[in-house]
């Protein structure tokens, strides 16, 4: 991580997997691998009256199962996403966040078509208060009738019971 006084450059990796609890000896029904390298600012200083803060983070990303051959499947993104604070910041406060991106360089695998199933922007909607928990939903819309997705999430830091360990890197 790079940073300066008001920005960020970030690396990160993130691994998604889906289980299948029903299944009698696969418990992971796909991974992903999700590395991605960005530039990051947390308040660009706008101002309004309308919101609190206003971030922006701009990058490029990659994901991929892993795998190789006819059963790799991966894409590669370009993004944009501005975020605004609203309420409190040392309170209670409601976060909106659009992710805006473009397809480059997808596998031969059969990933083509993946605007129709993902489209081109992620809403990221959370509410997050001081002591520390969070409620996420991601809404995605394909550019198909009905593809899409919906992806809610509450969260609390296990560093507020266990102890603080290893920090907070682009957070």
């Amino acid at each position: 991580m790079l940073s300066g006084r008001f920005s960020t450059i970030c690396i990160s990796a993130t691994r998604r997997r889906q289980s299948g609890l029903s299944a009698d000896s696969v418990p992971f029904r796909d991974i992903s691998f999700m590395p991605q390298l960005f530039y990051y600012v947390q308040d660009t200083g706008w101002k309004s009256s309308l919101f609190t803060r206003m971030g922006v983070a701009a990058g490029i990303g990659h994901e991929s199962n892993g795998k190789s051959g006819d059963m790799s499947r991966a894409i590669n993104i370009a993004f944009v996403r501005p975020t605004w604070d609203f309420g409190d910041l040392n309170g209670n406060y409601l976060t909106l966040s659009p992710k805006f991106y473009y397809y480059y360089y997808l596998s031969k695998s059969g990933n083509q078509d993946i605007a129709d199933y993902r489209g081109y922007v992620d809403f990221l909607m959370k509410y997050s208060s001081p002591d520390g928990w969070q409620l996420v939903t991601t809404l995605r819309k394909g550019m198909k009738h009905w593809y899409g997705s919906v992806e809610s999430q509450a969260t609390y830091p296990l560093a507020k019971l266990i102890g603080n360990t290893w920090g907070s890197i682009c957070s």
